[in-house]
């Protein structure tokens, strides 16, 4: 089963009426993602992330799910951001003579290394939904088969493929 559904930037999807979490019925909260385009400019130049596109979609959530999708949200970004200043500041104490751009690689190279364990669990145990901006399509991936197969049957005049 497709757990992906990419629809038009500008479109309000419409939601399945059960928490996008745990799927249990009628849920009596909401949660609101975001997300902005990102590119390698964002990597070289990260003022170029205030400038980017943005867009929003608010799903359906019971109380304790909103909580978790929102947390798991912020502790993922705190702990990847965590994990590069522990890679550049260990790189510049221990080759602080050496020469600029050698230590800029090696920065690179130990951020890259530090970050696996974090990517191989954002890839084992996935969040409950997340989005993706794409220049004017918008991503979204989910971790239940089932929510996203409704979710796309919902949206199946909008979809792209």
């Amino acid at each position: 089963m497709e757990r992906i559904a990419r629809l038009p930037k500008g479109f309000v999807p419409a939601l399945p009426k059960r928490c996008v979490g745990c799927s249990a019925p009628d849920p009596d909260r909401r949660v609101t993602l975001w997300t902005m385009s990102s590119s390698w400019w964002v990597v070289l130049l990260p003022i170029v992330m205030f400038f980017s596109k943005a867009t929003r979609t608010t799903f359906p959530a019971c109380r304790g799910c909103a909580w978790r999708i929102r947390f798991r949200r912020m502790a993922s970004f705190a702990i990847m951001m965590a994990l590069i200043l522990v890679a550049v500041t260990v790189v510049f104490r221990w080759l602080p003579a050496s020469p600029r751009i050698l230590r800029r690689l090696v920065g690179v190279g130990a951020c890259l290394v530090i970050l696996l364990p974090w990517a191989a669990w954002e890839a084992w145990f996935p969040p409950a939904v997340s989005l993706t901006l794409q220049g004017g399509t918008v991503e979204y991936e989910f971790r239940d088969v089932e929510f996203a197969a409704e979710f796309r049957s919902l949206n199946r005049g909008e979809l792209r493929e």
